[in-house]
């Protein structure tokens, strides 16, 4: 949209009346025949809407599965901080998108569209744009390094290291060059969304440098799914098998449409009056294609989340973690502190001793000693608890005490 469209040129200089009706006017002029409609346009908002939830969706589940199991086994690594700051800003597109999507609405025409709007419009893609770049970049960069963790060994430096580090640093570089020509192409930098002030994008062609930035990331696409190939199959495993982690990486192909489809909806818009209604594609092929991308680093790993011994470590975190919450908050002393597991991990009545497991507490099963006048009573435990779900252990210190005697100096409190 050019200023000419409406005379936003000297649009200050105006008087009120002829402000007001540029302002209410259509963003552009309807074709001959047709009524401009500003209330209840054409659209496809409800399909949209509908996209962009089920991609959302696609995304935050697989990508909590992926961290959770990575988390229960210790093993989480850069490439998911990455996958984590990716959707931070994944986040904040599709919020902006669902924004759009309820006002002016999807796939609408400009002369649907009131000129006043065009500024919160043209806004509102200034910062998806910037949120698309690092979101894929991010995504991008996870899977490398993905690659690289899976398929080569240990201090190894063979060919899908150095692909995936040059595509990695390809990504960073492109990525930074993109958001620094974005952001000097007009003067001021306000123009870029404001086209009420005076200004001009005469720098630099953002048009021929959006169509760059999505033939770019097609290519990228492409070569991320090709590194690992030659890898799976020479795996020492079973046809199937291998069929089968193909299938599960080959969701990069649909990717790789959507990015295809991206860059001819970007064409298309360039070469278009009515940006407005081809941004709309361009918009929901970005967000299935940033779908792909997290499809593809996250899905294999889920499998992980149905074995028994993930499974297991779920369900002991799960029973652990409201009794370690109470221990914590009510005593820095806890049974595992105090008895580890050694030969000391006794508990002692007398002359008998009762072993101890470090997270299970058991019946004594024996009466306690009557104690005399002459002793303290603090020298002997008190009745013990079975299965505990809440305990504390308390150490007093008797200074007359010998070696030998200390251990009967532990007071043991169970609470059923």
């Amino acid at each position: 949209m050019s200023s000419a469209t409406f005379g936003a040129a000297n649009f200050s200089s105006l008087p009120p009346d002829q402000q007001a009706q540029i302002l209410n006017g259509p963003a552009m002029q309807p074709p001959p025949g047709l009524v401009p409609n500003f209330d209840n346009p054409p659209n496809n908002s409800a399909l949209a809407q509908a996209v962009l939830g089920l991609c959302l969706a696609l995304i935050t589940i697989p990508l909590s599965g992926r961290l959770c199991i990575r988390a229960l086994s210790k093993q989480l690594f850069i490439g998911d901080y990455l996958l984590v700051l990716a959707h931070v800003f994944n986040t904040v597109y599709f919020t902006l998108a669902f924004r759009l999507s309820i006002s002016p609405g999807v796939f609408v025409h400009l002369w649907d569209i009131r000129v006043a709007e065009t500024t919160s419009i043209l806004y509102k893609s200034f910062i998806m744009s910037h949120m698309y770049l690092f979101s894929i970049a991010f995504v991008k960069i996870a899977i490398l390094l993905e690659w690289i963790r899976i398929f080569v060994p240990k201090g190894t430096r063979d060919l899908i290291f150095w692909a995936s580090h040059l595509l990695i640093w390809i990504n960073v570089a492109t990525c930074i060059a993109n958001i620094i020509i974005y952001n000097v192409a007009c003067t001021p930098h306000e123009y870029l969304w404001n086209k009420f002030i005076d200004g001009s994008c005469s720098r630099i062609d953002t048009g021929k440098d959006s169509i760059a930035m999505s033939a770019f990331n097609l290519i990228t696409d492409v070569l991320i799914f090709l590194i690992p190939q030659k890898a799976i199959w020479n795996l020492q495993m079973s046809t199937k098998r291998k069929v089968g982690i193909s299938v599960t990486f080959a969701v990069g192909i649909i990717g790789i449409a959507a990015a295809t489809l991206r860059l001819v909806q970007t064409v298309s818009r360039i070469h278009s009056p009515d940006y407005m209604y081809n941004e709309s594609s361009v918009m929901l092929c970005s967000a299935a294609e940033i779908t792909c991308a997290f499809l593809v680093v996250c899905v294999p790993a889920l499998p992980k989340a149905f074995t028994s011994k993930t499974m297991s470590k779920v369900k002991s975190s799960l029973e652990s973690w409201p009794s370690s919450e109470r221990s914590r908050k009510s005593s820095h002393w806890n049974i595992k502190n105090i008895w580890r597991r050694s030969r000391h991990s006794q508990l002692r009545i007398g002359d008998n001793a009762v072993d101890i497991e470090e997270h299970r507490l058991h019946s004594i099963g024996k009466q306690l000693p009557a104690v005399s006048p002459d002793q303290s009573s603090s020298e002997y435990l008190e009745w013990g608890s079975l299965r505990t779900t809440e305990s504390e252990a308390n150490q007093r210190y008797d200074p007359t005490a010998t070696s030998a005697d200390y251990s009967r100096q532990h007071v043991q409190h169970g609470i059923v």
